[in-house]
């Protein structure tokens, strides 16, 4: 088994799009990077098949942190490294207290796309892939819509999506329950019309998988300049 390390919750930082808690981010913390979402939650993976050699071996953890309150994370597909600060400012992470919604609210409104902006960590860390895909549906809002044109109420909507979703995200995860999706991975949306998919993302930063529904989130023109998505 991998190593186990005892740590009070918040002592932990670790990027949480497959649910992770916001308390845990403080000083001397440890840092993991997920590559394959394989995280589990107060329960050890079991193997479901033989490997090669006709062997039924559980899979080994990388990591396991076991926590105060009894409850622990058990860590598969990972990269991890020590790191002497946080992995980000509490000000940025959504379930955090001290999250700061008028920083997030000024940067939602920057004539960017905003599923551009949504994925940015220095305002909203931890928010991932699946997140901001999820929320630009709840909020019916076309994710290369630019932020400057939106109405300060629809950013503020959109705002608290990004909030609850992650918090009712991480409450199922901790409850060993999945979460009901909408659009990610989805051909139709929850009221029967086609999703759309394309690669989008900066030209200097990483491009990301996109579903949309083009009748509940309609494009936004925002005249001169529109963005030239990366397509599949």
């Amino acid at each position: 088994m991998g190593r186990i390390y005892s740590w009070p919750l918040w002592q932990l930082a670790v990027p949480y799009d497959q649910a992770r808690k916001s308390q845990c981010r403080k000083e001397k913390l440890l840092a993991g990077q997920v590559l394959l979402p394989s995280i589990r939650t107060n329960e050890f993976s079991r193997a479901n098949r033989a490997n090669k050699r006709g062997d039924w071996k559980d899979p080994v953890p990388r990591l396991v942190l076991h926590f105060e309150n009894g409850g622990f994370l058990v860590f598969y597909n990972c990269q991890m490294q020590w790191c002497s600060s946080p992995v980000a400012d509490p000000a940025s992470d959504i379930l955090s207290a001290e999250f700061h919604r008028g920083q997030a609210l000024d940067a939602l409104r920057a004539p960017s796309p905003v599923c551009y902006t949504l994925l940015d960590q220095r305002y909203f860390s931890g928010l991932g892939n699946i997140i901001k895909n999820e929320i630009l549906y709840l909020a019916k809002i076309h994710p290369l819509t630019r932020g400057s044109v939106l109405a300060p109420s629809d950013l503020e909507h959109l705002l608290d999506c990004a909030i609850q979703f992650s918090s009712d995200w991480l409450q199922s995860k901790l409850r060993g329950e999945g979460l009901h999706l909408q659009i990610y991975h989805k051909e139709r949306c929850p009221l029967g019309h086609a999703v759309m998919k394309a690669t989008f993302g900066p030209l200097s930063g990483y491009k990301r998988l996109t579903w949309w529904c083009p009748q509940c989130q309609p494009a936004v023109l925002s005249g001169v300049g529109e963005p030239t998505p990366v397509t599949e």
